[in-house]
């Protein structure tokens, strides 16, 4: 008889704690760090860790497709790194605005722990 293991998956959604917000392209000027949207939704997910610690997921809509702003996101959803959306000048990534978006939606969530 073969024993198999699963690992838990580090983080899960708790559905009962989500914050979004709509951010434009207007509100960051020239720090706006995805060219191909104008704007977007911010949102927070309140996820905990197998140790019970509270962490900010944060995706941004983007044109319709959800993109992940920090490891929680991308590690309970697999959805795909915002920084594929991002193109800074001769193509280097732009994240100077996704950091001051990251920091709102911490603070959307309530949670200002940097993750």
């Amino acid at each position: 008889m073969a024993l198999t293991l699963v690992m838990a998956c580090v983080v899960y959604f708790n559905d009962r704690r989500q914050f979004s917000r709509e951010i434009s392209a207007q509100d960051f000027g020239a720090e706006w760090p995805w060219p191909a949207a104008s704007k977007g939704m911010l949102q927070c997910h309140v996820v905990r860790d197998r140790m019970g610690n509270e962490l900010p997921s944060l995706q941004i809509v983007l044109n319709g497709s959800v993109y992940a702003l920090n490891s929680p996101a991308i590690g309970a959803s697999g959805w795909p790194d915002s920084k594929q959306m991002m193109i800074g000048g001769e193509g280097r990534v732009a994240t100077q605005g996704r950091d001051e978006i990251i920091r709102r939606g911490r603070a959307i969530c309530g949670l200002p722990r940097l993750v």
